[in-house]
């Protein structure tokens, strides 16, 4: 396991653990749970947010605490986005928050292939 692999692994235990561990209990009752889901292949999905389909509903899913660098840049706010990661991720240019990016949308497929529980507030 790479070192953004083992980063995104911890990112997204951590964020598991604080969801779940009592820190946000109070929020616990607003968020409903589907079971067996499944990530829907789409060019969108990335490290952090990412199409589902579960009990017959598709819907996307935007981890919560968890910021992953993007994929691509197809718009003046994506540039601007990216540029605004190069610098908090503390990278040297452009090209590796994209391909960091693109790790982490790799790791997420891999980690995502078998079913798993999503809890989800629907929140825009």
């Amino acid at each position: 396991m790479n070192g953004l692999s083992k980063l995104l692994t911890r990112s997204l235990f951590l964020t598991a653990v604080l969801m779940f561990g009592g820190i946000f209990q109070s929020y616990a009752a607003d968020l409903q749970m589907f079971s067996n889901a499944k990530l829907i292949n789409n060019p969108a999905n990335d490290g952090d947010s990412f199409l589902v389909e579960a009990n017959g509903k598709s819907f996307c899913v935007r981890l919560y605490f968890v910021d992953c660098p993007e994929t691509s840049v197809s718009s003046n706010s994506d540039a601007q986005r990216v540029r605004e990661q190069t610098r908090y991720f503390g990278l040297t240019s452009a090209e590796r928050v994209i391909h960091f990016g693109s790790e982490a949308k790799t790791f997420v497929k891999r980690i995502l292939a078998k079913p798993f529980t999503v809890h989800t507030a629907f929140a825009r």
